[in-house]
């Protein structure tokens, strides 16, 4: 397994605060972004997400040990990039109530906790960088982008369908995280206005490419990574990419 080295700006939670306490233990909190280029406007860039879990982005847990580095966290400058080996990431399911006990229900909420705070390093660039995943295909299929159809009626009626590659357990690194087996590609047209191009406008929609993938090995470089699919009930051993600003 190759160590893959993500970069990252950090972001305050928006409704907790970033410091956070557990069994005695002092933490803080942030979700983590990155920029990819604007389709809508050249020549401009937009924030994305570095993790999405399910239907949620995960907060990085950073122990508040009083490091250099934390301390260079805590006076960081606007739009400073820091780098993380995902082998440094712990993943820490339903770890707080992201309503505080307050709301009617709790609102679980994922995050990836920091397991040596002086693995993270301060990026020499303040531009994002991508790591790159090498993978090789044992199966693909097709399937209808729209629930209860199949591929040929979603396409057909809508233009949309999904793709599945099948692929050899890739580990990413992540403590509690299991291999990733299968690849989603979700080709279908966004109904709102987006920044990034949806896959129907790529290379890969109703092409050969990954039709003719099985027994290939590609090399892919993400820039979002996206766990699971609810449609298809899929979990964390599943990538989902449904636009260019996540791979290249």
């Amino acid at each position: 397994m190759n160590d893959k080295i993500i970069s990252f700006r950090l972001l305050p939670p928006i409704t907790l605060s970033e410091n956070y306490i557990e069994g005695g233990e002092k933490y803080l909190l942030f979700y983590l972004l990155t920029e990819t280029d604007n389709a809508q406007r050249k020549g401009e860039k937009t924030e994305e997400h570095v993790f999405l879990l399910g239907r949620s982005f995960p907060y990085l847990i950073i122990p508040d040990d009083n490091s250099p580095i934390v301390s260079q966290i805590k006076n960081r400058k606007e739009k400073e990039y820091f780098t993380i080996s995902l082998t440094n990431l712990q993943f820490k399911p339903n770890f707080l109530d992201g309503n505080e006990g307050k709301g009617p229900q709790p609102f679980y909420c994922d995050g990836l906790l920091v397991k040596d705070t002086n693995q993270i390093k301060k990026a020499v660039a303040n531009t994002p960088s991508f790591p790159e995943i090498t993978f090789k295909v044992v199966g693909q299929r097709k399937t209808g982008h729209v629930i209860g159809t199949t591929y040929e009626e979603s396409f057909s009626k809508y233009g949309s369908y999904s793709h599945i590659l099948e692929i050899e357990p890739l580990d990413l690194g992540i403590e509690g995280l299991p291999p990733i087996v299968r690849i989603f590609f979700d080709f279908a047209n966004s109904l709102q206005p987006i920044f990034f191009r949806p896959l129907t406008e790529s290379r890969f929609y109703n092409s050969n490419i990954l039709t003719d993938s099985v027994g290939k090995t590609f090399v892919m470089k993400v820039k979002s990574w996206g766990f699971g699919e609810k449609r298809n009930n899929f979990g964390n051993d599943t990538l989902n990419f449904g636009g260019d600003n996540s791979f290249d």
